[in-house]
Parts: structure tokens; C-alpha cells; sequence
């Protein structure tokens, strides 16, 4: 067992529960850690100090056991790191371990893989320079977004997570971690549908919106199975 006395700024509190980021915005890299905990009262913005226990939970480095926990000031800005999705691609590398824990922002991004698991809802989302995972894991809020195909952001804020299937992810906390692009198209292509063999299907696209006015087409793509 390895106890450590450390200090930082919270800069996430996962909802429903006591556990939270810490950051030291010192540095630049290896500065941010996730703190499991059930008994403390984090408040977004202050600064702690206190001893707690490292442990390795599915190789995501986090402390527990916390205790003497003190507050050592409040209200203070939480400066977001801006990094490319590429930095948090490719599984477990070294770049992503730098970044782990850390308050992040992703740029001009646009969704290359739209919510398939109903239980972690995440979905991934490329600038150009490789995929990276979005989850909802640290999210409070009311509804988590759930993005069409090719639906661009113009950023994601949030905490650098460790996640299934060995990836580093981003965690937005809120709905103002994310911004949506004010000005491009956003395709809704309608829910889901299951259907049986030679029977007519009706694609209904008209929830889809453009913010600079009228949408002046509809393209459909087929992007798996027996090609109809």
C-alpha cells in the first residue's frame, strides 16, 4: 500500500456522489487525478490538501482512503488545457497517461462513431488527428446529447478519463462543456427502426435543422448491411 499527501484544485464532482478531480495547475502534464471517496464534501473550485491511498482501479490511476482533508482556498479558476483528439487516440499511450485526470478542450470536431451502447452511451469524435471516446460518466445533467453521424462540435470540455476498451476519454461535466457548432447543419435521421424482409420503410429526416436557415437537400448513406 502506497499513502500519499498531495494537493489541488477540484475540477469535477461526479454527480450523485462525493468522489472528484483534482488538479495542480503548476503543470502542464501529469497533473490531475481522479479521487474516489464517499465521505468528504468537495465543492467545485477549492483547493485541498489531505492523504489518501494510490490504487490502480482497470489501469485508471485514482486515490482513496481519503482523510485529514482541509480546505486551503476557494473560488479559484480552473484553467482548461486545450489538446487534440489525436493526443487521447490509439488506446493507452504515453500522451494520454501525461493527460490523465486532467481538465481538457477539444476543437472543431466532428462525431465519427454515434451512440451503439445503450448502458455508457459514449460516442467518438476526430479534429483530423484520430479518434477520441466521449462518455458520459462525470456528466450532470438532466439528458445526455446524443449526436447524429458527421454532427459537428465546435468544442468538448471535460475531465481525461480512463475507459472501456482501454481508451483514454474525455468526461464533460455539463451541457456548457459542450458546444455545439453555431453554424453547421445537424442531420437527424429518426429512431431506430427494426423491419422484416421486402417491407417498405419510411426514412423520415425532418427533424434535421440548419441554424443559418433552410435545408436545401437530404443525402442518405447506407453504412452497413445487405445493401437495399
Amino acid at each position: 500500500e502506497q499513502y500519499v499527501t498531495t494537493s489541488g484544485v477540484i475540477t469535477g464532482i461526479k454527480p450523485e456522489s462525493n468522489s472528484f478531480f483534482i488538479q495542480d495547475f503548476n503543470s502542464t502534464t501529469y497533473s490531475g487525478i481522479y479521487v474516489f471517496d464517499s465521505f468528504q464534501n468537495p465543492v467545485l473550485g477549492n483547493e485541498v490538501d489531505f492523504t489518501a491511498q494510490v490504487e490502480e482501479y482497470y489501469g485508471f490511476t485514482e486515490l482513496t482512503d481519503v482523510s485529514s482533508l482541509s480546505v486551503i482556498s476557494n473560488g479559484n479558476s480552473l484553467t482548461i488545457k486545450d489538446i487534440t483528439t489525436g493526443d487521447l487516440a490509439n488506446g493507452c499511450t504515453a500522451t494520454g497517461e501525461s493527460l490523465e485526470g486532467m481538465l481538457v478542450r477539444i476543437s472543431d470536431v466532428s462525431v465519427t462513431q454515434a451512440i451503439i451502447d445503450d448502458q455508457f452511451q459514449e460516442f467518438k469524435v476526430d479534429d483530423g488527428s484520430g479518434e477520441c471516446q466521449i462518455d458520459k460518466w462525470m456528466f450532470d445533467g438532466e439528458e445526455w446529447i446524443d449526436p447524429s453521424l458527421g454532427q459537428e462540435f465546435a468544442s468538448i470540455t471535460g475531465l481525461v478519463g480512463y475507459g472501456y476498451p482501454g481508451v483514454f476519454e474525455i468526461l464533460p461535466r455539463t451541457m456548457s462543456d459542450i458546444v455545439l457548432c453555431p453554424t453547421c447543419p445537424v442531420a437527424d435521421a429518426g429512431n431506430d427502426q427494426g423491419v422484416g424482409l421486402e417491407v417498405t420503410v419510411i426514412l423520415d429526416g425532418s427533424s434535421s435543422y440548419d441554424p443559418d436557415g433552410s435545408i436545401i437537400a437530404y443525402e442518405w448513406t447506407q453504412l452497413s448491411g445487405t445493401a437495399v
